[in-house]
């Protein structure tokens, strides 16, 4: 049975709903699977693939997924990697914050090259005032919530037969 682990950050609760999606996929398909804080502590040793989610925070990739990922670069080279995000803004905002957060994951991409990326939408916590909606090009009457369990379900068994693969 392979290992994977799940690691994630978490802003609104969404990364770590999708990483229970992933995690009953993977499982499903024969996998032991661990969930984990980046903030916990852990070895890498254990497992034969890593999926590593966080949200979108500023246009950027959450940093404790840029670290995690810089500071164990060699361990990671040598398993199969893969890296999910959630964004609020990327299926409704406009274009141009979409490529700035395809720029921030291309740095990422170039320290260890995932075997898959998912690219979820996500959800804020509380209102989101009129001048963010129009700085970003969301739509008045857009639900804070965005998140589609389906979608998550679909790369997770995508991820997973890329998994078996190797």
């Amino acid at each position: 049975m392979k290992n994977i682990l799940i690691v994630y950050a978490t802003k609104t609760g969404t990364t770590l709903h999708a990483a229970n999606i992933i995690s009953e996929v993977f499982e499903s398909n024969g996998y032991s699977v661990d969930i984990r804080k980046f903030s916990d502590d852990f070895s890498l040793d254990p497992y034969f693939g890593v999926i590593i989610g966080a949200p979108i925070n500023g246009m950027q990739w959450h940093p404790d997924a840029v670290k995690f990922i810089t500071t164990n670069q060699q361990v990671l080279k040598e398993k199969a990697v893969a890296y999910y995000f959630m964004s609020y803004i990327l299926n409704v905002g406009n274009s141009f914050w979409n490529k700035r957060i395809q720029t921030s994951l291309n740095k990422v991409k170039n320290i260890v090259k995932p075997i898959n990326i998912g690219m979820f939408n996500g959800s804020v916590g509380s209102g989101f005032p009129a001048p963010a909606r129009w700085l970003f090009g969301i739509k008045k009457g857009t639900p804070m919530n965005l998140t589609d369990d389906a979608e998550v379900k679909e790369w997770a068994k995508d991820c997973c037969e890329v998994f078996d693969r190797i």
